[in-house]
This record gives structure tokens, sequence and C-alpha cells, in this order.
């Protein structure tokens, strides 16, 4: 017999049909009954009935060969995402406080005398199989004190904590006042331009110039005067998400810089509120 499908694959594309069409040509060549197997059931037709069914095909709508209608995929509905002010990119976030200095200050510190005159906590041979470079301790020095950093506030801590007083290349006291004297004007600068913006322009470019604050205090002033600087931006009406979560994630790094983890968390944890 002939083993007929209900799926024909026609110009590309497959077709379903209702009824069963077979013409009479077909038919000739072969035996006077024909098997067609149906969904598990087989079906004896005789000649005659194939061919009828072939002239009247379109009167028999009652055929045993209906095809069910495969059901459509129920639709996905994705969840919309609210629209929210991306968070700084690595190019636009803020460098400072630099944190691989802070990882050579804790080494430093990991080898200072501590104040009662026990011995440091990583000796020479320690350093030298950690990799610590010999003139980490200048290196440090002229990075705090130089035009990258400029931070008196930091100097002063480490020239303590250190002992740097008397070394080569240590910054004076009176050097160290002059470097805040033009601290005090570059925020004076600052302020203004933010105070501009604010009468002049839009909340983004108020925005804008509350971080140039935020991070000019987080490069080259204390943690105190870097954390009330962040915390001005955090205040500001109309902070989207994403600035808001840069402004925490930003404040946070400057608590991890100066050691306060404590705070550091506190600042995490809004972050995952927020």
């Amino acid at each position: 017999g002939i083993l007929l499908f209900r799926d024909f694959f026609v110009g590309g594309s497959w077709a379903f049909g209702r009824s069963l069409a077979i013409s009479k040509q077909c038919l000739l060549p072969f035996s006077t009954n024909i098997t067609v197997h149906v969904e598990k059931t087989t079906t004896v037709y005789s000649r005659n009935q194939l061919t009828t069914m072939g002239g009247n095909k379109q009167e028999d709508d009652t055929s045993s060969m209906d095809v069910d209608t495969p059901t459509p995929a129920a639709p996905v509905h994705k969840k919309k995402k609210g629209i929210v002010t991306p968070s700084a990119s690595s190019e636009t976030a803020s460098k400072y406080p630099d944190m691989s200095l802070a990882q050579s200050i804790h080494a430093l510190v990991m080898m200072a005398s501590t104040p009662g005159g026990a011995e440091p906590k990583l000796d020479a041979e320690g350093a030298k199989a950690a990799g610590i470079a010999d003139d980490l301790n200048s290196t440090v020095m002229a990075k705090v004190g130089g035009s990258e950093v400029e931070n008196p506030s930091l100097y002063r801590q480490l020239k303590s904590t250190l002992q740097w007083e008397g070394q080569p290349n240590c910054l004076s006291e009176e050097e160290l006042n002059a470097m805040e004297e033009s601290h005090t004007k570059k925020l004076s600068e600052l302020e203004e331009k933010v105070e501009d913006a604010s009468e002049n322009a839009g909340d983004m470019e108020v925005l804008e110039a509350r971080f140039d604050v935020a991070r000019f205090a987080a490069k080259s002033l204390s943690k105190e005067a870097a954390l009330e600087a962040y915390d001005k931006v955090l205040n500001l009406p109309k902070l989207s998400s994403g600035k808001t979560i840069d402004a925490l994630m930003e404040s946070a790094r400057v608590a991890s810089f100066h050691g306060d983890t404590k705070k550091g968390s506190e600042l995490i944890d809004r972050v995952s509120c927020d």
C-alpha cells in the first residue's frame, strides 16, 4: 500500500489540510486496496473509495483526516525595567582615592615599628618575599605630597605613623600649610561653579559640579571633608538611582581607603537598599 502523510511540503512551507485528495492518475499504477495511517489509526480504503474522495474533496468536510492545529506557545511577558540613569563607567568614575596607594600604605604600616617599640608585623625578609620594593617608602612620600595627590591631611598622618620626619624630601609644616591654602582656594572655585550651575543651568549641571567638589575632596582633602562632600551630592533633589549608587560607592571607597571599615559597610548596605 501507500503510506500517506497529512503534512505536505508545498513551495517551501508546510500546508495542513482537512481532507485527503488523491488524483486518479496517482491511483492507477497501484493495487486495489491502499492503507492510510493517521495518528496510530490504520484505515483500509478501496480503490473506488479513494477515487471518489479525490473527485469530491470539497464536498466531504467530515473526513477522519482532520489535522489538529498546533497550540501556540503562551507569550512570555518580560518585566520592563525602569528607566535609570546609567551609573558611571570605568572611564568616568572617580579614580580617587587611589586604592593601589592604600595597599602601598598598608604595606609600609605593616613594616613600621609600633609606638611601643614592638617588632614590625612584616620584617625585611617578609617584605622581600612579598615583592615589596625597597624604595616604596620614598615612592609613597612623593606621591602623597606631589601634584598627583597633594593631600596634606594624609601626609601629616603618614609623617607621624611612618616616621618621615627628618627623612630626605620630607615636606615641612610650612609647605603643608601652603598646600592647604591652595586647596582652600580650589575648593572655593568649585563651590562657585555649583552656585553658577544652580542659578543659570539645570539639575544635571548642578550634579556634575557637586561631583567635582566631592572627587577633589576624595583626592586631596581629609576623610571627613570627602564624606561631607558626597553627602551633599546625595542630598540633591531628583537624584537618579544610578547617580545615587555612584555617590554611595565612591563614599565607601573613601571610607575603605582610610581604613574605616564600619563606615564603608554602612555605605555598601545603603547601596543594596537603594
